[in-house]
């Protein structure tokens, strides 16, 4: 009991020790605050007024060229007069700009090259103006014609950003220092430990979402990939076993349902002025045979506009029939136009009864499948497919149609 009392005395002893000298230190900032504020608006002040004279140095100089050119254009005395007093106030500018320097040997030798520039400067400018008045203006348009003024101006405007960056740097580091002793002297003990505490778990947040995210992402490039294989591995199963369209058509239509998880997928093919259904897998598979009018479906106007068409909800698409989605429980689906020598012959479709059921991911695998039956639909029309073998390797004959060799073995009149 004594042992526990004497220990929680001394617990209670340091954390009032403890306590009273944050609160010492807290009061002597708090004190501080004033003198400091104070101190860093001299120091403000001074790093402005440089910054203010190299600007009004620049705006000096830039008078002196205004006024030589002015004469050289004219000749006439008065545009002298902005060129002469320029003269003297950079002069000034450079004394004051040196007093305020004093103490920076770094500062104090970029100014001093920065003064060599200016007086070169003003020695082409002076070189000019005295060919100019004694009657040689050929020599004061060869000196301005030389670019010498250009390579001079380009060099003291680079040597007062130069200077300019250094003085805005220290006057960022000088409110820095400020703003951070303010903020030192202005937190309390159990802020402190408030914001520590929310700090933490604010990191601890964006850590979990990072690690999560990073997951997130893993998995779908892992699940793409393999997407994307199989896509491949279809396609070299098609090329080597030599199958016919149909077969063709119909493996399509179920590796494609598989891979974007719908209901049902199809293939339609354009005949006429109608779609028809020559494969279709899932809850589409009870249509192979139906014939559209390719005018007012969405399959239509894919083919029509030659171009991916998704509709995310038929309730709300004025392109589709509403009441014919309803009837096939039809919510939304994807169309991908089949091509053929340029052209759209067809369309490779994905159904579900759910709406927003197909992402970005879904319409990608749906337009590389697209592309897998379009060179089996290529190569069925120029004869490439013969003899054919079915999913069993039973060797069939070439499929021809007089009306549409794309259809004519597939769809069950």
């Amino acid at each position: 009991m004594n042992i526990s009392f004497r220990n929680h005395k001394l617990n209670l002893f340091l954390g009032l020790f403890v306590l009273a000298g944050l609160m010492g230190v807290l009061i002597a900032s708090v004190a501080y605050i004033p003198r400091d504020a104070e101190q860093q608006g001299l120091l403000a002040g001074h790093t402005r007024a440089v910054i203010g004279n190299l600007s009004a140095l620049m705006g000096h100089v830039t008078d002196a060229e205004t006024g030589q050119r002015g004469y050289l254009f004219t000749v006439q005395e008065s545009y002298l007069e902005p060129y002469n007093n320029s003269l003297l106030q950079i002069k000034q500018d450079e004394v004051q700009i040196e007093q305020l320097l004093a103490g920076d040997a770094d500062q104090l030798d970029q100014l001093k090259q920065l003064e060599k520039a200016i007086d070169n400067k003003l020695a082409e400018l002076k070189e000019t103006v005295d060919a100019e008045k004694g009657g040689d203006t050929a020599k004061a348009r060869e000196i301005v014609l030389s670019g010498r003024g250009k390579i001079y101006m380009d060099a003291i405007r680079d040597k007062i950003d130069r200077l300019q960056k250094a003085q805005r740097s220290v006057l960022q580091i000088q409110f820095q220092s400020w703003h951070e002793k303010a903020q030192e002297a202005g937190t309390t003990i159990f802020i402190g430990g408030f914001i520590l505490c929310a700090l933490i778990m604010a990191v601890w947040i964006l850590l979990y979402r990072e690690v999560q995210r990073r997951e997130g992402t893993e998995q779908a490039q892992g699940a793409e990939l393999r997407r994307l294989d199989r896509i491949i591995n279809l396609q070299g199963e098609i090329a080597g076993h030599h199958y016919d369209l149909p077969t063709t058509m119909h493996l399509v239509a179920s590796r494609t349902q598989d891979f974007t998880r719908a209901h049902g997928a199809a293939v339609e093919m354009l005949e006429g002025d109608e779609m028809v259904y020559a494969a279709a897998t899932g809850t589409a598979e009870k249509f192979v045979g139906l014939r559209l009018k390719a005018s007012g479906s969405l399959s239509g106007q894919s083919v029509s506009e030659n171009k991916i068409l998704k509709c995310d909800d038929a309730e709300n698409d004025f392109r589709v029939d509403r009441a014919a989605c309803r009837s096939i429980r039809v919510r939304s689906m994807v169309v991908v136009p089949l091509r053929h020598n340029g052209k759209s012959v067809g369309v490779l479709k994905v159904m579900s009864s759910e709406k927003n059921a197909f992402n970005k991911s879904d319409v990608t695998s749906l337009t590389l499948m697209a592309g897998v039956l379009s060179s089996a639909i290529s190569d069925a029309q120029e004869g490439l497919i013969s003899p054919s073998k079915d999913a069993d390797g039973e060797t069939k004959a070439p499929v021809k149609s007089a009306k549409n060799p794309f259809t004519q073995a597939s769809v069950k009149q």
